[in-house]
């Protein structure tokens, strides 16, 4: 049962609290809980905490984008380098419209050449 001390707590810190202060100033209470009471009594969330991997992008992060994308660099290593996942950074270059140049997504094939047979030349030539 929710108490009108608690309930005071909860409107007070809903706004602009992390998770981790509301469960450090409601002991016993479950972070599930806490949101179910919150739709309850219609508390609205003026800041969203979002988890470390969807962070929004910024202007360096595109600039850093667009500047990695189009070397040869592959995806996986502009996802580390950025600390995004592969995903993020193939919808964000679509969305910039940021395309790799068409080399490097059909390269051509390297000729590789090498001596079929044994002979040395001066044994084929007369």
């Amino acid at each position: 049962m929710w108490t009108k001390e608690q309930d005071n707590l909860l409107r007070l810190l809903w706004p602009t609290s992390t998770k981790e202060v509301l469960l450090a100033a409601l002991p016993g209470r479950v972070w599930r809980g806490i949101q179910s009471r919150t739709a309850k009594l219609d508390l609205k969330r003026q800041v969203r905490h979002y988890p470390s991997q969807l962070k929004a992008w910024t202007a360096e992060d595109d600039a850093m984008l667009a500047q990695l994308y189009v070397k040869e660099t592959s995806t996986a290593a502009v996802a580390s380098a950025l600390g995004r996942s592969v995903q993020a950074i193939a919808s964000r270059a679509w969305l910039l419209k940021i395309r790799k140049p068409r080399e490097l997504i059909y390269p051509k094939p390297k000729l590789v050449w090498e001596v079929q047979n044994g002979y040395g030349l001066e044994t084929v030539c007369s």
